[in-house]
């Protein structure tokens, strides 16, 4: 099944210590949870899917080339990151699973 590109949204998430500056990308408006962009959220208010895509994107390395990950996004600095959201995963799928 081939995945709607046109649905994926790409946020530009910059940590600022216990704050999250959220930006999108893209010449439509853009929105965040239903919020226009640019938006600041406490780090402990982002939704699980954001959680965990940057715990994953954390893992990666910020130097020069980065790497892209299908499905998540890229590392771009220290504290910047590409986020990649399509609205399909929440993260509550998986929310009462052990590994």
């Amino acid at each position: 099944m081939q995945t709607n590109t046109f649905n994926k949204h790409t946020y530009r998430i910059k940590v600022l210590n216990d704050t999250l500056e959220i930006n999108g990308f893209g010449l439509d408006k853009v929105t965040f949870e239903g919020k226009p962009v640019p938006l600041f959220i406490a780090f402990d208010k982002a939704p699980l899917w954001l959680e965990r895509k940057l715990a994953t994107l954390l893992t990666l390395p910020y130097e020069p080339p980065t790497v892209y990950v299908d499905g998540l996004g890229r590392r771009i600095a220290r504290n910047i990151f590409w986020v990649e959201y399509d609205g399909s995963n929440t993260g509550e799928e998986s929310k009462g699973e052990s590994g």
